[in-house]
C-alpha cells in the first residue's frame, strides 16, 4: 500500500473519531443544561424493574463499583439518573458531571445513542454541607429490564397465583424434593435471580425481611429462623445488592432452616417463633400504587384495562387484590388485558392490529386472574413500545355499557400507536405503576386527549387543564407542554 494512501485512510479515522467525540460532547453538553431537577433526596425503590447503582465517590469521577454492570449490555435500559448534591450550591458543577457521563459512556460504549432511555440529571438539595453531601448516592442509578424468558413468565404467573381467591397454596412446589434446591420467593418478588443457598453448610429454604414475612408455604413448625445482618448475608451471597435495596439499613435476614439441618449451639440459638407459619403475602410492599388509588375511587360500571406485558405482575396483582373486594358491588362490569401482540415477531405489529386483547365481562376476581394469566401465557413479555391505545379502544367497543373507563399503565414503557390516541372516544383514567421521576409523556397525552385523569399514589387525579391551556405544567418532578397533538417534556 501506498503510504500516500495510508495517510488518507489514517486521516478519515481521525475524522470520524473527531466526528464521534463531538456527538457525544454535544449530547453531554445538552443533558447538563436541559435534564436537570432537583431533589431533596434522590429515593431507589422499584417494584417492576431491576435497579443497578453505579456508585462514584463525592466530588470523583470514577467508579468505586461497576459490580454487574455487564447485565445491561442485553437488558432494555429504562433511565439513566445521575446524581449529585447541592455543595458548593455556587458551583453548578458541569465538569465534574460531564466527566461522570464521559466514564459511563466508556464503561457503555454506546448507551447514549440507545433509544427510549430517559436520562436525568439530579441535584439532591438535602446535601447543602459537605459532611451531608458525602452521606447521599453520588453516581448513576439505572433502571433497566432483563430479557423476557420463560422463566421470567413462570415467576410472574407465580405472583398472579398467589393473590388468586381459593388458590392455595398459592405458589408452584419446586420440582425438586432437595431444600437446597427451592426458590427463594422473597427474592422472586424483590427482584432476585438466585435459588437458595446454604449457610454454614445448612440448606436454607426461604428468606424474609422479618419474622412476619416468612415464606411460609413451604415450611413447617419444626423449621427454625435465623437472623444474620445484611453485611453477613451480602459477604455469603445469600442476597445481593439489588434485594437490599427494598430494605431499611437497620433490618436483619431472616432465614428459614429445616430444623434437622440446624446445629444448636449458644451462639447461634434463635429466639424462638411465638406463631405459626403463614402464607408468605407476596403481595408488593414498596409500590402499592394500584391498591391505594383505586381504594381512593368510586367506579361506576367500570371497565379495568390491565397492561399484562413483561414486569407488570406485581400491579396486576394488586388489581386482583381490590377487584377480591368489589365483587358483589357494581364498580367493575369488565376487565381487559393486552400482552402486545401474543407471541408476534416485533416486525409483525402493525399499529392498530397488534393484536393479544382479551375482554370479559366481570364475575369475580378468580375469573379476572383466571382471564389475566390466559393473556400473559399467550404472550412473550411484549416489545418495549406496547400497543397501549388499540388495547384501550378495542376493550371500548368490547364492552358497551360500561361507563368509567381505567388503565393500569406502564410508567415505563411508551405506546408504539401513540397517533391513534385522538381515536379514544370515553375518558381514560390513566393509572400510573412505577416509581420514577416524572411520567411517559405518551401516558399524560393518552388522558389529556381522551378527556380523563392521570393519577399517581400520593396525589388526587391530576388537573391537566394547565396542558389544554397551552400551559408548561410540572408532573412528579417534570416539566411538560402539550403542543397541539402529544405531550412533551420541555427542557429544565
Amino acid at each position: 500500500m501506498k503510504l500516500k494512501t495510508v495517510f488518507s485512510i489514517l486521516f478519515i479515522c481521525l475524522c470520524i473519531s473527531h466526528l464521534s467525540a463531538q456527538k457525544a460532547n454535544r449530547f453531554v453538553d445538552s443533558l447538563l443544561h436541559n435534564r436537570i431537577i432537583k431533589l431533596p433526596a434522590y429515593q431507589v425503590d422499584s417494584v417492576s424493574n431491576e435497579v443497578l447503582i453505579l456508585p462514584m465517590n463525592y466530588g470523583q469521577s470514577n467508579f468505586t463499583d461497576t459490580t454487574g454492570f455487564s447485565v445491561l449490555k442485553t437488558a432494555e435500559i429504562l433511565s439513566v439518573d445521575l446524581l449529585f448534591t447541592d455543595y458548593p450550591s455556587a458551583d453548578n458543577l458541569f465538569a465534574l458531571n460531564g466527566r461522570r457521563l464521559n466514564m459511563l459512556n466508556n464503561l457503555l460504549p454506546g448507551i447514549d445513542k440507545r433509544p427510549n432511555i430517559t436520562w436525568t440529571i439530579t441535584r439532591q438539595t438535602d446535601g447543602n454541607t459537605k459532611e451531608n453531601a458525602a452521606q447521599l448516592i453520588h453516581g448513576f442509578v439505572i433502571n433497566y429490564r432483563k430479557p423476557y424468558d420463560s422463566i421470567a413468565k413462570e415467576k410472574e404467573l407465580t405472583i398472579i397465583r398467589s393473590v388468586t381467591p381459593d388458590s392455595l397454596p398459592p405458589v408452584t412446589e419446586p420440582e425438586t424434593t432437595d431444600p437446597a434446591k427451592k426458590v427463594y420467593y422473597w427474592g422472586v418478588m424483590h427482584g432476585g435471580n438466585r435459588t437458595a443457598t446454604t449457610y454454614n453448610k445448612m440448606p436454607v429454604i426461604g428468606i424474609a425481611r422479618d419474622r412476619k414475612q416468612t415464606p411460609g408455604s413451604y415450611t413447617t413448625i419444626t423449621d427454625t429462623l435465623v437472623a444474620i445482618t445484611q453485611k453477613e448475608a451480602l459477604e455469603k451471597k445469600i442476597v445481593d445488592k439489588r434485594q437490599l435495596t427494598t430494605m431499611k439499613p437497620a433490618d436483619s435476614v431472616y432465614l428459614v432452616i429445616p430444623k434437622r439441618f440446624f446445629k444448636t449451639s449458644e451462639e447461634n440459638r434463635p429466639a424462638p417463633s411465638e406463631r405459626k407459619w403463614t402464607r408468605f403475602d407476596i403481595t408488593p410492599n414498596k409500590d402499592s400504587s394500584v391498591l391505594t388509588i383505586l381504594g381512593k375511587k368510586k367506579f361506576n360500571k367500570a371497565l379495568v384495562i390491565v397492561d399484562v406485558t413483561g414486569s407488570m405482575a406485581p400491579y396486576s396483582a394488586q388489581v386482583i387484590q381490590w377487584l377480591s373486594e368489589h365483587e358483589k358491588s357494581n364498580d367493575v362490569s369488565y376487565i381487559s388485558c393486552f400482552n402486545d401482540g401474543d407471541n408476534k415477531d416485533d416486525l409483525l405489529k402493525p399499529v392498530g392490529t397488534t393484536g393479544g386483547i382479551y375482554t370479559e365481562r366481570f364475575r369475580n376476581a378468580r375469573q379476572a386472574s383466571t382471564l389475566i394469566q390466559k393473556a400473559m401465557s399467550k404472550g412473550d413479555g411484549g416489545d418495549f413500545p406496547e400497543n397501549v391505545c388499540e388495547g384501550i379502544i378495542k376493550a371500548i367497543e368490547a364492552a358497551p355499557q360500561a361507563q368509567d373507563v381505567v388503565l393500569i399503565a406502564d410508567s415505563w414503557a411508551p405506546a408504539r400507536d401513540i397517533e391513534l390516541a385522538s381515536q379514544i372516544k370515553k375518558p381514560v383514567q390513566v393509572i400510573v405503576c412505577g416509581k420514577r421521576i416524572g411520567v411517559h409523556t405518551h401516558y399524560v397525552t393518552i388522558a389529556l386527549l381522551s378527556g380523563g385523569s392521570l393519577h399517581f399514589m400520593n396525589e388526587d387525579a391530576i388537573d391537566l387543564t394547565p396542558l389544554k391551556q397551552g400551559k408548561e405544567m410540572m408532573i412528579n418532578q417534570r416539566l411538560y407542554k402539550f403542543d397541539g397533538e402529544r405531550v412533551k417534556l420541555v427542557a429544565q
